[in-house]
């Protein structure tokens, strides 16, 4: 084939894969409707097979389109000798956002309209890889598609919005930031705390406050959004899920070596443990530096506290004074109070310590998702 009788078909693949997506349709569905051979489907939605004439009447008559839809996308220049005419193909904008090992993908047409979504374990660091960064992008965005045979050249033409775990690594997000800019048509790399903010408030005034493995509250200070927190430590981000368990740990040593009342919380802690100290001590010591493992605790910590454990009750109140701190700052700075915005895993922990007057609606992943896909339009 051509180069040019290659690209028409790879535009009309996938225009007839985004029908599938959108009608929920197989491959057999597809060889049902239009009485294709399942071999010339398949070799057709992979581009591996011209798309004559009358395949293409066939597809039209069993998806029941016109062949304009078919074709959506293909831009001949008539004034250049056919040799030279090229073919555009239909920009895509994708936002994926990576949040609590999940990521959430959703394309759009650049001319308009949902493609696909996709939801897929596992998240996006800038302590990955590069090579194992670009993999999983391209994953979730085939999968939305509904599409896995892209080739090389495939992913030009896509605008993409990223939000990424450990963004302060700046040197980092700069290099990936350029690797990318070759893969796609254009890439921003974003932060959770920034999206966020910017879906509860775009540029007015307010505090957003992110409460999950790490706390952050960021608000906007002379048209410069700024940042307290967030830096996932469990020694200062306070009130946090790696925070809230690295608590439950100290709660529980100090209940079995008789300074602490035993409670609810430190008995779940230890049975994890077969009921001895110095197994946890030990098993903990070994992956001091393994922050995730907190996470377990943090876990058994909230079921405590939503059995009524006094103990579990006192650490979260603490973790919420911390918080109040935050607040209470940029509350100062700008010399009242401001609405405020929760969002994250432990957003629903933390609502009822706030005055409900203050609170804006609770912030989605389907929300911010979607403002992703959507700042590829508005940044140009």
């Amino acid at each position: 084939m051509t180069d040019n009788t290659s690209y028409v078909n790879k535009v009309i693949a996938m225009n007839i894969r985004h029908i599938m997506a959108a009608r929920a349709l197989s491959n057999k569905d597809v060889v049902d409707l239009t009485g294709i051979s399942p071999a010339t489907v398949s070799k057709i939605l992979n581009h591996q097979l011209k798309v004559t004439s009358d395949k293409l009447m066939d597809f039209c008559r069993g998806l029941q389109v016109p062949v304009t839809t078919l074709l959506e996308g293909l831009d001949y220049v008539d004034a250049v000798p056919e040799k030279q005419k090229q073919v555009k193909l239909p920009t895509f904008s994708v936002g994926i956002l990576s949040i609590n090992d999940r990521r959430i993908c959703m394309v759009d047409k650049e001319s308009g309209g949902q493609i696909g979504s996709s939801e897929v374990t596992g998240n996006l660091s800038l302590a990955d890889s590069y090579p194992d960064f670009l993999r999983k992008l391209k994953e979730s965005i085939s999968l939305s598609l509904g599409d896995t045979t892209q080739g090389p050249d495939s992913f030009k033409n896509i605008n993409l919005s990223i939000v990424t775990q450990c963004y302060e690594f700046e040197k980092t997000r700069q290099k990936f930031q350029e690797s990318l800019s070759r893969v796609f048509r254009k890439v921003r790399i974003l932060s959770d705390w920034q999206l966020t903010y910017k879906a509860a408030f775009d540029k007015q005034s307010g505090i957003s406050l992110v409460v999950d493995k790490g706390v952050s509250l960021s608000y906007m200070m002379d048209g410069q959004l700024q940042k307290l927190g967030g830096w996932g430590f469990p020694i200062y981000d306070m009130g946090g899920e790696y925070w809230l368990g690295m608590m439950a740990l100290r709660h529980t040593i100090q209940a079995e070596e008789g300074f602490a009342q035993k409670s609810l919380l430190s008995s779940s802690v230890l049975v994890e443990y077969s009921g001895r100290l110095e197994f946890l001590v030990e098993k903990n010591l070994k992956n001091i530096k393994d922050f995730e493992k907190y996470i377990k605790f943090s876990d058994l910590l909230l079921h405590s506290y939503h059995a009524n454990d006094k103990m579990a009750a006192a650490i979260v109140k603490e973790g919420y004074a911390e918080i109040s701190k935050m607040i209470a700052k940029v509350d100062t700075l700008f010399g009242k109070e401001v609405k405020i915005s929760i969002s994250g895993s432990l957003a629903d922990l933390y609502r009822p310590f706030i005055d409900g007057n203050r609170l804006l609606r609770k912030i989605t992943d389907t929300d911010k998702t979607g403002l992703l896909v959507c700042l590829n339009y508005w940044v140009r």
